[in-house]
């Protein structure tokens, strides 16, 4: 990951702050069930978990990954 990337992420993870606990989980659901749709594109399905993953470090959340 890049410092460019990373100061992305940790740009919209301020922006996430101003929502509650339940939104922000809401967002980074968002962004798992792209990384999970085999139908989007391989560089989609990385770019968005490399999001989720960064935001729920960010923003102190318990990684919400699922096992396979």
């Amino acid at each position: 990951m890049t410092n460019e990337q990373e100061q992305e992420y940790r740009e919209e993870a301020e922006r996430l702050k101003a929502l509650t606990r339940a939104e922000q989980r809401q967002v980074i659901a968002m962004h798992r069930a792209i990384a999970d749709n085999p139908s989007a594109g391989r560089a989609a399905r990385r770019i968005s978990r490399r999001s989720a993953d960064a935001l729920e470090r960010l923003l102190n959340l318990p990684s919400s990954r699922r096992t396979r």
